[in-house]
């Protein structure tokens, strides 16, 4: 229970960041690096949210594995946000996007970490 409570804890804490980061500056002043910090907290967020999620359903599979396959679907998202802010996202984009974490995944899902 006290570890549940605990990533809750640094879930809200995170998102609490993210959302005053974004309250609170305007991004035509922002200098350059400080732009990639939304995209980063949203990641980290996504992370956590699905690292849960693939430690119920994805049992089977080892940590290594589970790990490199929740990072490739946590940037599916913020992958498409950072497109979609540069306003070059398409339709075709987002197919070959998938596709290509769908890709990377099923690759990710056979590769033996214990070798």
């Amino acid at each position: 229970m006290r570890r549940i409570l605990g990533k809750i804890g640094i879930f809200l804490s995170i998102a609490l960041v993210l959302i005053f980061f974004l309250f609170n500056t305007n991004p035509n002043q922002l200098p350059l690096l400080l732009l990639f910090v939304p995209f980063i907290l949203v990641y980290v967020l996504m992370l956590l949210f699905f690292h849960e999620i693939a430690r119920l359903f994805l049992r089977n599979l080892g940590q290594h594995q589970r790990r490199w396959i929740v990072g490739f679907i946590a940037l599916l998202p913020v992958g498409l946000l950072l497109t979609m802010s540069a306003g070059q996202t398409e339709a075709n984009d987002i197919v070959l996007f998938v596709i290509f974490m769908a890709l990377v995944i099923f690759y990710f899902s056979r590769i033996n970490f214990l070798k």
